[in-house]
């Protein structure tokens, strides 16, 4: 896909979205074929990178052309970092800034959470088999109770996010928690989550 100069930020978001997703496919053909992955596929890998990161480029020297940007940060939370990368571009397309974790963060470290506008939770297994939601729901509520959340989750851990939604409206009900599946993905839909779940004023 040839780039426009005179294409606006949002062509680019789109342009970048639609990159990503192709690339997203081709690495889970990759993941499928593992050491046989066909070189046509690693060629495109790394081409869609390489346009990607290009893109990204153009896209950053747009918006530090513009005046009065108000930055705001997104609590990464995943333990796989596939899909910590993909968030964390997201959020830098939306203007924002990801610090990213392996867990929740402790009361101890707090000072992370406060320098937050959103959380965006994923993958946070317990050590074992399986995950247990007792082990990780007591953290999440008490996140919520401090930031408003997006829940990023597989159709296979379906239930534990029904737990823990549950778990959050008793806790408090004006807890703002958003789910999207991971399967299902979409950068748009991301996107208008994200900027519903801001704050007006950062």
């Amino acid at each position: 896909m040839l780039f426009d100069a005179d294409a606006d930020e949002n062509d680019l978001k789109t342009i970048i979205g639609q990159k990503r997703r192709y690339l997203n496919k081709l690495k889970e053909q990759q993941a499928a074929f593992g050491l046989h992955t066909p070189p046509h596929v690693l060629i495109q890998i790394e081409d869609l990178e390489a346009e990607i990161e290009d893109l990204e480029s153009k896209l950053a020297s747009f918006n530090n052309g513009k005046n009065d940007t108000i930055s705001w940060q997104a609590l990464v939370i995943d333990t796989d970092n596939h899909w910590r990368e993909i968030i964390a571009n997201n959020i830098n397309l939306l203007g924002g800034t990801a610090i990213d974790c392996h867990s929740i963060p402790t009361e101890e470290q707090r000072d992370i959470i406060d320098a937050c506008a959103v959380a965006v939770v994923g993958s946070i297994t317990a050590t074992g088999p399986e995950p247990k939601s007792d082990d990780w729901i007591p953290d999440m509520t008490r996140l919520g109770r401090r930031l408003p959340i997006i829940l990023l989750t597989s159709w296979q851990q379906r239930d534990m996010a029904i737990s823990l939604r549950h778990a959050l409206r008793n806790d408090n009900n004006n807890v703002t928690i958003a789910t999207i599946f991971k399967e299902n993905f979409d950068v748009h839909w991301f996107s208008q989550i994200v900027h519903q779940l801001l704050p007006t004023e950062r």
